[in-house]
């Protein structure tokens, strides 16, 4: 079967996937030794991911074990040190700079393009008129002009029926029909269309142009309107509209941007190599579920290491190692280049289902994206965001995370304790690490700092989530939940000033 090998230009592959960490003054609510937790890294820590039954609450016992948990991953990875062979190897130090270039993009999108967003206010007051309709609307979608052209002709100057003239001159035997309302998953032109002016039963519309070569005419069958009553309904349909306009401006600006960035740069796959690398990745992407799932958790390749857990792969890798793969404006990247950079750029995957013939295609798309990043990544580093203090914090905060994981991973292998802990958290807890945590709280006391004042003004909700950010490398916002001590004693330490 001959196969084919998908063009793309550099500057019409682009997709959105940028977040939105913006810059915040940083209140610090402990330190420990030369280490610190801001008060957004409590909370974030606290709610962005999923706590232990013993403090999931919102009571004070419950923000306390949270307190002494994050001082405590903070204390064991003192004394792991900076300089041991877990944290100084070379897949360690590739995850953290991956997740430290992340983060730098994100920096890099709030001032580049968020900061920039403006939306006229008479814009959102008059579409905010029109936001609570519920359309009842047929449609046609078209990517032919000269259809289009005819089309535009009997609808709007002989003044042909819609659906007569669908059904009697073009053969459409069955009207497509759907109901719109305001949201964010509606298409923003067709948004812009329906809900910025007043139509009538009846009314054509058209032709309006989606995208390039796909237009559709659309007629409203009528439409039903839910007022707003109470002011905070006035509110929330305000701030839905405006907060959908900014979402799509900045979408559209930051396209913009990336292509100014991409501009004259050519990508060039070696067509064979591509093709022995896909034969080697696909199968292991078109693994039953459960394995594909593990592989391609939220649709992130997780490339742990050289040999990807699967040796049977390293003598057909070693193979084309050296082999260039593509060349993007005047560089070449082997496959070995390639596949260092996954492991600090995991691959993302633009669909999360898809039919096994077509992941050539989207693992092209996903070696695109990698590339569009990394020139992004390059950007960020001109402008020093590397420096940054809140990249350098998030970054410490997973340095720190990751070395007091293979601390406690140690301990408990020390304490023949790491098999049942994953059975009997509690009295792991109870017996090896809360004892170890109330040796490192005596031992660094004169070292630990804590803001009382705004520790006790600490609110916590009941409702703890998994945030994600959606279409990056790194998905998990924030590090788990450190389940290192169960203790709720602050009988340490000392108050800061």
């Amino acid at each position: 079967m001959k196969r084919q090998l998908y063009i793309f230009s550099l500057l019409v592959v682009l997709i959105f996937s940028a977040c939105s960490d913006e810059k915040k003054e940083e209140t610090i609510l402990a330190r420990v030794g030369d280490k610190t937790i801001s008060l957004n890294e409590f909370l974030r820590r606290a709610e962005y991911t999923i706590r232990p039954a013993y403090c999931r609450n919102n009571s004070n016992i419950d923000k306390k074990i949270i307190l002494n948990s994050l001082i405590a991953e903070k204390l064991l990875s003192i004394e792991a040190g900076n300089n041991n062979s877990f944290i100084t190897g070379s897949e360690v130090k590739m995850f953290l700079q991956g997740r430290l270039e992340q983060a730098m993009r994100q920096f890099l999108y709030n001032e580049e393009i968020k900061s920039r967003v403006k939306i006229d206010t008479n814009k959102i007051n008059n579409t905010v008129k029109y936001a609570g309709r519920e359309y009842d609307v047929s449609y046609v979608s078209l990517n032919d002009t000269t259809v289009v052209k005819q089309l535009t002709e009997e609808f709007f100057h002989d003044k042909a029926g819609f659906e007569k003239t669908l059904s009697e001159n073009y053969n459409l035997k069955q009207i497509p029909e759907k109901k719109i309302i305001w949201n964010n998953l509606e298409h923003p032109v067709i948004l812009n269309t329906l809900f910025t002016r007043d139509y009538k039963k009846n009314d054509i519309i058209g032709p309006v142009k989606i995208e390039d070569d796909h237009y559709m005419f659309i007629k409203i069958k009528g439409w039903i309107y839910a007022p707003d009553v109470a002011e905070k309904q006035i509110q929330d349909r305000y701030n839905m509209v405006k907060e959908t306009y900014e979402k799509y401006q900045s979408r559209n600006m930051y396209e913009n941007y990336i292509r100014d960035i991409m501009k004259g740069k050519n990508l060039n796959f070696n067509k064979n190599v591509f093709f022995a690398l896909t034969d080697i990745f696909g199968p292991l992407y078109l693994k039953n579920r459960k394995e594909k799932e593990e592989l391609f958790k939220n649709g992130i390749w997780n490339y742990k290491n050289e040999e990807m857990k699967y040796q049977d792969t390293k003598p057909r890798l070693d193979q084309i190692r050296k082999e260039k793969l593509f060349t993007i404006d005047g560089e070449i990247w082997t496959v070995d280049k390639f596949l260092m950079e996954i492991k600090k750029h995991p691959l993302v995957f633009r669909s999360q289902s898809f039919p096994n013939k077509e992941f050539g295609l989207q693992f092209q798309l996903a070696i695109l994206d990698l590339v569009r990043d990394k020139y992004l990544t390059a950007e960020a580093y001109k402008k020093g965001f590397d420096k940054l203090p809140e990249v350098v914090r998030d970054n410490q905060m997973w340095s720190d995370n990751i070395n007091a994981l293979n601390k406690k991973y140690r301990i408990l292998q020390e304490t023949n304790s790491d098999s049942l802990f994953s059975t009997d958290h509690l009295s792991v807890l109870e017996k090896t690490l809360n004892p170890k945590i109330d040796y490192l709280q005596r031992k660094y006391s004169d070292k630990i700092f804590i803001n009382t004042e705004i520790f006790n003004k600490i609110k916590l909700t009941k409702t703890d989530m998994a945030v994600t950010y959606s279409g990056s490398p790194f998905p998990q916002v924030v590090p788990n939940f450190p389940v290192i001590t169960s203790d709720y004693e602050l009988d340490y330490g000392n108050s800061m000033k």
